[in-house]
């Protein structure tokens, strides 16, 4: 009988660690940073600005370009456009955004989509280098693609 001690089960090896607290936090909003939501499916819509509201940022949403057309005219201030690739009402998320960047040339933009990046980038409408958040997303997912784009330098 050995009096050597092992660590894991029957001799192997030790168990793993579990993620500590801060390897499983997602990061959270600074300094009251504006996120403007733009999605026309209600269900991800809500979904997005609930993640936004317990991150901490300030959550603005629109369902269409019109709405968020509004939104950008009337806002003070808005550090990000989230939005959907394919939009209701004839515009595109990226030919919106391009018009947003107009209006707000420091403006971040990040674009979500259902379809894999291959197929969203087969529309023509975003390059290899978009920022895009694939649908569906997990929260920590979310925070930490949300909180990359932020913190880059320069617009969106």
């Amino acid at each position: 009988m050995s009096s050597e001690k092992t660590n894991g089960p029957a001799g192997g090896p030790p168990p793993k660690k579990a993620a500590t607290a801060d390897e499983n936090r997602a990061p959270t909003g600074a300094g009251g940073e504006v996120v403007l939501v733009v999605e026309d499916d209600p269900h991800v819509r809500r979904l997005a600005l609930r993640f936004l509201a317990a991150l901490g940022y300030r959550a603005l949403a629109a369902e269409d370009a019109p709405g968020a057309r509004e939104i950008l005219e009337a806002a003070e201030r808005i550090d990000l456009l989230l939005t959907d690739v394919v939009l209701r009402k004839g515009v595109s998320g990226p030919a919106l955004a391009r018009e947003a960047l107009s209006r707000r040339p420091g403006l971040k933009v990040l674009y979500m989509s259902g379809y894999s990046r291959v197929a969203a980038l087969e529309t023509g409408e975003i390059d290899d280098d978009t920022p895009l958040l694939t649908k569906p997303f997990r929260k920590a997912e979310f925070a930490r693609e949300i909180r990359r784009i932020l913190d880059e330098p320069g617009a969106g």
